[in-house]
């Protein structure tokens, strides 16, 4: 509810993004990987600028973005709760697998 209504502190949105960033380069470990994450680019979408689109995506978030984001899809009704259970409380009375 905090960001929807007072959005996102600045730095910390700028920290978030250079890390997301530096995550992202890091991940193109070596050359392969920078290819296959290409063709995989150019196969699905016929454009070879992918890592510079995704790059510039998250460099142009602002902290509107963002509240825009929790306004619209972190409500109430797009919530999902989930319980983890034990094998000894299995839901239909029987065997753990």
């Amino acid at each position: 509810a905090t960001v929807a209504r007072d959005g996102v502190d600045r730095a910390l949105l700028d920290a978030a993004k250079e890390g997301d960033r530096l995550r992202f380069l890091a991940s193109l470990e070596s050359d392969e990987v920078l290819a296959d994450r290409l063709s995989s680019a150019v196969s699905l979408t016929g454009d070879a600028s992918w890592l510079t689109q995704r790059l510039g995506a998250v460099a142009g978030l602002t902290g509107n973005d963002v509240a825009a984001f929790a306004r619209r899809y972190l409500v109430a009704s797009n919530r999902t709760v989930v319980t983890l259970r034990g094998p000894a409380e299995a839901v239909d009375g029987g065997e753990p697998p």
